[in-house]
């Protein structure tokens, strides 16, 4: 998947944390959308400081072995 648009990007990032909600990594995200990392990470923070996307836990990421934030999405308030 590409996206080349702010709004796409945060799209494809909930999209893809919806699917997996003990948490994914950054690097796992850039894998799955087709995001770069550096996208990933700046996206993450806006979605962070909208209250959107919070660090789930933190654990040893299965691709790099190194200790890194899980991610996931706070469930809409209805």
């Amino acid at each position: 998947m590409e996206y080349n648009n702010y709004t796409g990007q945060r799209k494809a990032i909930i999209a893809v944390l919806q699917l997996h909600p003990s948490g994914f990594t950054r690097l796992q995200l850039a894998r799955a959308t087709g995001i770069e990392r550096a996208t990933i990470c700046r996206r993450v923070a806006e979605l962070r400081d909208s209250g959107r996307v919070f660090v789930h836990h933190s654990d040893l990421d299965p691709i790099t072995n190194t200790k890194a934030e899980f991610l996931a999405i706070k469930p809409l308030q209805i």
